[in-house]
């Protein structure tokens, strides 16, 4: 029988979701007419490639945290939680930018259902410490040396 990981669900959601991750931060930080063409941006001037730059040290910064829960899970347990906020925090952001109307759905759309799905897996797959299954405890009563008598009155 082969034995497989308690967290292997959590592991594959990591990867998918570090592998996506780690693409962004490339775009937003290397290549800046990719990250133009991507969100039909017109203008690009110093301060709109500062925000990229910044927001690409933030995905590495996420895709580290990533990286730290792939090794050990429960062990950072916690950081998964930052990552389940991060994904809503992300997901809301888009709803209010639809709603605003200050870009096109049809380019937030995918974004948000990514976000959201990622979202829904980590709550799913949230690592708990496994737990080994209890023994039942049986206690001996020691048994008396003599026979026992019964006693009629």
């Amino acid at each position: 029988m082969r034995m497989t990981s308690p967290f292997l669900a959590l592991r594959t959601t990591l990867i998918v979701a570090l592998a996506i991750t780690l693409y962004f931060a490339y775009v937003m930080l290397f290549t800046p007419p990719m990250f133009l063409a991507m969100y039909e941006v017109d203008a690009f001037d110093a301060m709109h490639r500062y925000l990229s730059m910044v927001s690409g040290a933030l995905l590495v910064t996420v895709g580290i945290g990533m990286l730290l829960v792939l090794l050990r899970p429960v062990k950072y347990a916690s950081i998964v939680m930052i990552l389940i906020i991060y994904h809503f925090a992300r997901f809301v952001v888009d709803l209010i930018l639809i709603v605003q109307g200050d870009i096109a759905p049809s380019l937030l759309i995918p974004e948000m259902v990514y976000f959201l799905v990622m979202c829904v897996a980590l709550i799913r797959f949230y690592p708990v410490k496994p737990r080994a299954p209890k023994e039942k405890v049986v206690q001996q009563v020691p048994l008396p040396k003599e026979p026992i008598q019964e006693t009629m009155s």
